[in-house]
């Protein structure tokens, strides 16, 4: 798909300097955010060395056994499960006095006057080349110090809640190991890998340290660009040209990781923006994981070099435009374009209603590949909308999602592409070892190698569709590559999509088995990503989540004891919590009115992305 020109950035900017103009040197602080990130891994390793000293093999055996010998007992699963939450909020208090240790003293908050430090040094040199007076900054202003104390309170707050949900996490590889009759030395080994996949997906500490990893990255770049205006400002530097690191994680590189995304930083480079006139987005830093940074703007240095806007959208395309086109190996758009642009774009600067849906889609954020091959335009619209309203209410899901697009295209692509690693597959090394082992010697080389084809592709062959959708995230291995959501082509294409709902979705809805007002192909689009909400938030796994679903399980009048069919749907009654949740969150999306324990599911779901983000 050809991308359309994206002029976001080009909002509240001030004008922008030419690609002659000389470029200071980088002006992100590698070093401190490297810095950070090794005090956040430390911190990681010192939960697990926490966790190994409480969950023992031998707590492990002694929960497993009371567990099994008072297995006819009906408080026997609440005896065990007692202690072991006793343990793990012990654990718990220990994870909370070695963040605090790791958020104070020679901690993070060094690492933050650090920033300070650099800053000034680099502000001190680029406004003394230009003559301006720096003594200004020998004081540290009221906005340095709010930023620091920001930066601390903060990253503690997020760092408390990575523990609590390594606690969580923990607690729940524990229980379902337990449930599924799993050792208790694979149980513990298990948890406290850095790498090996648990019942959940992924390892407890793995998912642990990429959290606290993020968090690190993210808020040294945040507290970098509060810093730096705060010292420009101290200076009475009201402007900034913006600069980017220009490498494939920019935001809006057309040969990066991102080339999709809104605003694009990638084409603010060399623009000049005010600190009192935002653009977009917010300054340098703001952004999650952004390391964009703001260079000082002195207009009698800069003079020759800077072109001023008019102040009018459409004014400005074409002078713009040329000073994207002049920017080597950056985005290719030229004069001519622009100009059959200007009459999308002038009057409303490219609403997303303007552009086509699969174009909203990829500006969403929302999935790095999407493919439209056996699907309804209607439905198309429908995920253009859907994504949309996720990446601005949940924009943590952005990027979580690997592939949207039918089910049947996806096992077609994944099908090649598994194809085509095949021979570095250690998986399929292993098949070759064994049948080598086993007929090395009565075969030639190559009937043996066959023999591993065959079997690695007869394995790795994608399940046969049967459902209108599905969803896979990392728990589902053999999808890796294509974690996302897929339709099938038989409800979904051109000649099936109208009469989804006629025939497929009221009669489900009537009889029960999906939930109220759930009957169109949007309901399914929202339950398949309530998957994805619950795999990235571990929503199964929260103890609100299980009260919920206890209660729910409860409810029942006409059929005690079956709440869940009752009150939700029959097909949440036979997928146990995980499909309940799916459901619960499609009713609370497409039900103008949601039953009480749809509403409330919503309601707990959007206050847990609040708080975490």
């Amino acid at each position: 798909m050809k991308k359309k020109p994206d002029f976001s950035w080009l909002k509240n900017a001030e004008g922008f300097v030419s690609g002659s103009a000389k470029r200071l040197r980088n002006f992100y602080p590698v070093a401190i955010e490297n810095k950070a990130v090794k005090i956040v891994n430390d911190l990681v390793n010192e939960w697990r060395s926490i966790a190994a000293a409480t969950i023992t093999e031998e707590r492990l055996q002694r929960w497993r056994d009371d567990a099994l010998r008072e297995a006819g007992r009906a408080d026997a699963l609440e005896d065990w499960h007692t202690e072991m939450n006793n343990a793990l909020n012990e654990m718990q208090s220990s994870f909370d006095k070695a963040s605090q240790f790791a958020s104070s003293g020679t901690g993070l908050p060094v690492t933050a006057w650090e920033v300070d430090q650099w800053s000034v040094k680099q502000i001190r040199q680029q406004a003394g080349k230009s003559g301006k007076p720096t003594g200004a900054l020998d004081y540290k202003p009221a906005a340095v110090q709010q930023a620091v104390r920001q930066f601390g309170t903060e990253t503690a707050d997020l760092i408390t809640n990575v523990s609590q949900q390594l606690k969580s996490n923990i607690s729940r590889e524990i229980s379902d190991g337990m449930a599924n009759g799993e050792s208790y030395q694979s149980i513990r080994k298990r948890i406290l890998s850095q790498g090996v996949s648990g019942i959940s997906g992924k390892a407890p500490f793995e998912t642990a340290g990429k959290r606290a990893r993020l968090i690190a990255r993210d808020q040294i770049g945040k507290l970098n660009g509060r810093i730096t205006r705060a010292r420009q400002e101290q200076l009475g530097i009201t402007r900034y040209i913006w600069r980017s690191v220009l490498d494939e994680r920019v935001r809006g590189n057309p040969a990066g990781k991102y080339p999709y995304a809104t605003p694009s930083h990638w084409n603010r480079e060399g623009v000049v923006f005010s600190w009192k006139n935002p653009p977009e987005g917010g300054h340098p830093g703001e952004a999650i994981l952004c390391r964009c940074w703001a260079e000082p703007f002195f207009e009698d240095e800069h003079g020759g070099d800077f072109t001023k806007t008019s102040g009018k959208f459409s004014k400005d395309l074409e002078k713009f435009a040329a000073h994207i086109a002049a920017k080597a190996g950056t985005v290719a758009v030229v004069v001519s374009e622009i100009k059959t642009e200007q009459k999308i774009a002038a009057a409303a600067e490219v609403k997303n209603e303007q552009l086509t849906p699969v174009a909203r889609i990829y500006n969403s954020g929302m999935v790095q590949t999407f493919d439209e091959t056996g699907l309804h335009p209607d439905l198309v619209q429908i995920l253009a909308d859907d994504l949309e309203w996720y990446g601005k209410n949940i924009p943590r899901l952005k990027g979580e999602m690997q592939f949207i697009g039918s089910c049947q295209q996806r096992n077609r692509l994944l099908s090649k592409k598994q194809l085509k690693e095949m021979k570095q597959s250690k998986i399929y090394q292993s098949y070759l070892t064994h049948f080598k082992a086993m007929y090395g010697g009565r075969l030639s080389d190559e009937k043996v190698e066959k023999m591993a084809e065959d079997y690695y592709i007869k394995k790795m062959k994608p399940a046969k569709v049967s459902a209108v959708a599905e969803s896979a995230d990392s728990m589902h291995k053999s999808y890796e590559g294509f974690w996302g959501i897929a339709f099938n082509e038989k409800y979904a294409d051109k000649k099936n999509f109208a009469q989804f709902e006629k025939n497929i979705g009221v009669p489900m809805e009537k009889k029960g088995w999906w939930p109220e007002k759930c009957s169109t192909m949007k309901a399914i689009v929202d339950h398949e990503i309530g998957h994805q909400i619950d795999a990235l938030y571990a929503l199964r796994s929260r103890p609100e989540i299980a009260n919920w679903h206890d209660r729910l399980k409860a409810s029942g009048v006409k059929h005690k004891g079956n709440g869940v069919a009752e009150n939700l749907s029959a097909y949440a009654s036979k997928g146990g919590r995980t499909e309940a949740i799916a459901e619960a969150w499609s009713e609370f999306m497409n039900n103008p009115n949601p039953r009480e324990f749809a509403k409330e599911f919503g309601q707990i779901v959007m206050g847990i992305v609040k708080k975490e983000g």
